[in-house]
């Protein structure tokens, strides 16, 4: 499981932050507890709302037939197996330059 770039770019700005508290303050190590606290709260959080890569069911539906220079249609059912979908799941096909 990869953090999302949000979770990465809330992460950079409170090591700033961070940064600047320290420099800045004499007595900081209450405020840093709070805003470690925080966003160890935050990730837990986001650990518990994903849904596992193993509870998803993904089927895909290919032509029997292809040929090099057409196009082909792919379908795609993606489908929860315990619990529901969370609004906004997407799924990327990540196909080489070559391909098209």
């Amino acid at each position: 499981m990869r953090p999302a770039p949000r979770l990465l770019t809330l992460v950079l700005a409170l090591v700033a932050l961070c940064t600047l508290v320290v420099l800045l303050a004499q007595d900081a190590a209450g405020l840093l507890w709070i805003v470690w606290g925080g966003l160890a709260v935050l990730c837990l959080g986001d650990v518990f709302a994903s849904v596992p890569r193993r509870h998803l069911g993904v089927e895909v539906t290919v032509p029997p037939t292809g040929f090099t220079g057409g196009t082909a249609r792919l379908t795609a059912h993606i489908a929860a197996r315990k619990r529901q979908i969370p609004p906004g799941l997407m799924a990327v096909l990540d196909l080489s330059p070559h391909l098209g």
